[in-house]
């Protein structure tokens, strides 16, 4: 796998003023050098990466494209370079790809900001080329191309709105498409295989600004639609054709139905009912011997309709009016039975020229100005009318042409007027002539593989082709489209903004380390433009101080469109590192005061003094309280009595002297500002004398570390 690889220099941009004569600086106007490449299993790329070209296709000829790797660089030590709106340095690989999907890539340096977009086609897509014609496309009508990719035998066809070098704004993978065009009414449509049980042939799919069906049609009491035209007019009504069986006669006949929105039927009209085989048909007309391939309509209102089989051109009134009955043929354009002879602008016939032969795309492009893609036809299959001979045995006329006819119908003459043909290109069947708003004509090669599309200016000169390039060797493996149609497909897709890492509602504890990842990404066709994020500091939320904030990523395309994510999350206050601590207080049970409440340290100032008379009891109460800021046990230590004094240490109405005297009696666990009571019990002994004393500690220490407080009982044996 070898990933492509371009690199080119911008030139040169403005130009260094100087106040004194000094030496150049070689590199002072030199533009920054910009690469762009992306690697994948089997992945490629067109066109070449040019700094000047914005968008890009990526394919592969087997497998869906899931992940892409994309290496971008610049040459400028201050420059950036985005991939998807976030900073890239060296190869970066964006995973969960789908077909459609767009990769933006934005330069930012000392030669600008350059903004790239590389669309991701559907498996087996074809590289398409843009082949230099003598021009640099100026000359063309402005818009996207939209073509129906097919080899016509593998199952595959590639729906796609490609821009001039053949890169798409919008392409799908179906089984069989074909006629994608936007329609009088304004809206898109395509012919996909019909899902209707007990049907032939295809539905008309509309298609809504994202390139989601909304909508399909078929015809209304027939078995068959047939995928080669349609019309949707701005009134809501719509003509679907149909390649009906007849099986009183064993023939299809050629019907053209007119719809309403609510698809009942207005109008039907039937070959069968006009036209006889026998006599007009250029092929076996047994089967399908008019084959119906286009229908358009007229400034009057009446119907032009292409007939390959047939090799002529009709014109249907659609209502009554000069003396022809609805649904009778006014004129027929070519054929065995032309109303037409063909005479060039002096009036005189053309010698070996019968006409249109095995035609398609008829329509109407001035005042009884008729276009047509005039595909001819070769020896092993003739279909064109000998002039000499109407009646008699087809020939063979090659190449294929695109003819505009001026019609005199008073005279009963067509006279070709313009016309565009290269000598060795000659489409079997199917293609298309459509006349742009600037004068050109762009052709659709459709079965001649040697070229996919070509766009001629009135002067009969090429200004831009297409091609699929493909096996050389073998011209059938290259894609063609039966029809190609210039419009602009406005991007109707707004840039996508993800922000993971960061849930909604969240909080975090002051001074946290958090790095959200974002991305902004864009499909539609008109490239991601900008990717903004605030909230952030060098990539990581703002947790410095304690209180509310948010994050903020927001994108916009070159459309206009513009997509705003806002996450909000709570910085908490950090919790103060762990404090342990006890705070011992004694008071004598008698009294209601405690000593050394609030006070940490030795007994000195936290002691209480008691007489007691002889065989006398003193008590004493001292309150244990957690001052820390974390749950905690004390441990507990307290002094032992002796021969004169008796002490007892009671917890919770039980004997904890040993333990307590010993150093190994531990509290509760005491959350934060609560307490535990420890009652000291001293008794006189018989033996002590007057005077005798004695000063009874209790020392309180924190599991966690050193912290203690000591409170004291200082006991004297009174006289009596």
């Amino acid at each position: 796998m070898r990933p492509i690889l371009v690199a080119l220099v911008l030139g040169l941009v403005g130009a260094t003023v100087a106040l004194a004569p000094s030496a150049p600086d070689a590199h002072a106007d030199a533009a920054p050098t910009r690469t762009l490449a992306v690697a994948g299993a089997g992945v490629g790329m067109f066109p070449a990466f040019d700094p000047a070209v914005e968008r890009y296709a990526v394919t592969s000829a087997t497998d869906e494209i899931t992940a892409l790797t994309i290496t971008a660089t610049t040459s400028d030590p201050d420059g950036t370079v985005r991939i998807n709106g976030r900073p890239a340095t060296g190869a970066r690989t964006i995973s969960g790809l789908r077909p459609g999907d767009e990769v933006s890539v934005i330069f930012s340096d000392s030669g600008g900001t350059a903004v790239h977009a590389l669309f991701v086609t559907p498996a087996g897509f074809p590289t398409l080329e843009r082949v230099d014609v003598g021009g640099d496309g100026a000359g063309m009508q402005p818009g996207h191309t939209l073509l129906t990719l097919t080899t016509f035998f593998d199952g595959r066809t590639y729906e796609a709105a490609v821009d001039a070098n053949g890169v798409p704004v919008y392409a799908r993978r179906t089984p069989s498409s074909t006629d994608f065009k936007r329609q009088p009414d304004g809206r898109l449509t395509v012919f996909r295989a019909t899902e209707t049980a007990g049907r032939t042939g295809s539905a008309m799919a509309v298609l809504d600004d994202r390139m989601d069906e909304v909508a399909r049609y078929e015809t209304v009491g027939l078995v068959n639609t047939d995928p080669h035209d349609s019309l949707v007019l701005p009134d809501g009504t719509l003509y679907l054709i149909a390649y009906e069986p007849d099986p009183a006669t064993g023939r299809t006949d050629a019907v053209i139905q007119h719809l309403s929105a609510s698809r009942d039927v207005l109008w039907e009209w039937s070959s069968a009912d006009h036209v006889d085989p026998d006599a007009e048909a250029v092929i076996d007309a047994a089967g399908d011997y008019a084959h119906i391939n286009s229908i358009a309509l007229m400034p009057d209102g009446d119907v032009l309709a292409s007939f390959r089989h047939l090799s002529s051109v009709f014109k249907i009134a659609r209502t009554a009016h000069d003396g022809y009955a609805e649904g009778e043929v006014v004129w027929k354009l070519g054929g065995r039975d032309s109303t037409f002879a063909f005479v060039d602008e002096l009036g005189a016939p053309i010698p070996g020229d019968g006409g249109p032969c095995a035609q398609h795309t008829a329509t109407v492009v001035g005042d009884d100005r008729i276009l047509l893609f005039d595909n001819g036809a070769w020896a092993p299959g003739p279909l064109c009318i000998d002039p000499a001979d109407p009646t008699g045995p087809v020939v063979a006329r090659t190449p294929t042409r695109v003819t505009e006819y001026a019609l005199d119908t008073a005279a009963g003459t067509a006279t070709p007027v313009w016309n565009y043909e290269v000598p060795d290109r000659y489409a079997i069947f199917a293609g298309s002539a459509e006349r742009l708003d600037n004068g050109n004509t762009l052709v659709s090669w459709a079965s001649e593989r040697k070229a996919l599309v070509t766009e001629v200016d009135a002067a009969g000169d090429p200004v831009w082709e297409l091609v699929d390039p493909a096996s050389p060797s073998d011209l059938n493996q290259r894609r063609a489209s039966y029809r190609a149609f210039r419009t602009p497909v406005p991007d109707a897709v707004a840039p996508r903004v993800s922000l993971t890492g960061l849930p909604a509602g969240s909080t975090y504890t002051e001074g946290a380390r958090v790095t959200p990842r974002y991305a902004c990404t864009d499909r539609g066709g008109s490239s991601l433009r900008t990717c903004r994020v605030s909230g952030l500091r060098n990539g990581r939320l703002d947790t410095s101080s304690p209180g509310q904030a948010q994050v903020r990523v927001s994108a916009t395309d070159g459309a206009g469109h513009r997509t705003v994510l806002t996450r909000s999350y709570r910085v908490a206050a950090a919790a103060p590192p762990p404090r342990y601590r006890p705070d011992a207080s004694v008071r004598r049970a008698d009294r209601r005061t405690y000593r050394g409440d609030g006070v940490v340290g030795a007994a000195g100032r936290q002691t209480v003094k008691a007489g007691i008379e002889r065989r006398g009891r003193r008590v004493f109460v001292v309150r244990i309280r957690n001052t820390g800021n974390r749950p905690e046990r004390f441990r507990l230590r307290g002094k032992a009595g002796n021969r004169r004094f008796a002490v007892t240490y009671r917890v919770g109405g039980r004997d904890r002297t040993r333990a307590v005297v010993r150093g190994r009696f531990r509290t509760v666990r005491l959350a934060p500002g609560r307490s535990t009571l420890v009652k000291v019990a001293v008794r006189r002994a018989r033996s002590a004398p007057a005077g005798a004393e004695r000063r009874f500690t209790l020392r309180a220490t924190s599991t966690h570390g050193p912290r203690r407080d000591t409170v004291g009982a200082r006991v004297v044996a009174r006289r009596r």
